[in-house]
């Protein structure tokens, strides 16, 4: 359940999804190369032994692609994200993009630029806090993930459901929708 797809300038497109596997449910995927079709397997791309919850995915311009989804790990629940890499046509080892520290990590949405760079973002609850807060994460062509940054920091209700998009150059946008107690309204950050 839970598709989603994304479609490189070139037709080949990326789909993911979850499936249960009799024992567990894993997140799969699948590749449209434009006069070829689907392929014929469609491997997991989650290496853990828990249930793994909301995958996104993004495909950059030369086809390469990121997903990211929901799964706990070791009694903590965490976004993982794992890279297609469309010289070598395999999904690398999947590895978590938050801080480590999360009692709870949700809604993950993933977009690129037009340089193979990425931001992911996603609420988080953290040890110690009341509030679900929005964390972004960027990943970058020449080194993969960097460290993870709180972009909202209001304690005064939970934020989730992010979104985030980028231009051509790399800046980002995200918005999400924040509880303030009275009212639900929607917040924005940006990246430069």
């Amino acid at each position: 359940d839970t598709p989603k797809i994304a479609i490189a300038p070139n037709g080949t497109a990326t789909a993911v999804w979850r499936q249960s596997d009799g024992s567990t449910i894993n997140v799969l995927s699948n590749r449209f190369i434009l006069g070829t079709g689907w392929n014929t397997s469609t491997p997991a791309i989650d290496t853990e032994n828990q249930e793994a919850f909301t995958p996104e995915v993004a495909v950059d311009t030369q086809g390469n692609a990121l997903a990211v989804w929901r799964q706990s790990k070791n009694g903590q629940i965490h976004i993982f994200s794992s890279r297609y890499n469309s010289n070598t046509s395999l999904w690398e080892t999947p590895e978590p993009i938050e801080s480590g520290n999360a009692s709870n990590a949700g809604f993950p949405q993933i977009a690129f630029d037009l340089n193979g760079n990425a931001i992911a973002v996603w609420a988080q609850l953290d040890s110690g806090e009341t509030f679900d807060n929005v964390w972004a994460n960027r990943f970058l062509k020449s080194s993969g993930w960097q460290t993870p940054e709180k972009i909202e920091r209001e304690d005064a209700g939970s934020a989730g459901f992010p979104q985030t998009g980028l231009d051509r150059d790399g800046n980002a946008v995200a918005v999400w929708i924040q509880d303030d107690g009275i009212t639900i309204n929607v917040h924005a950050n940006h990246f430069r």
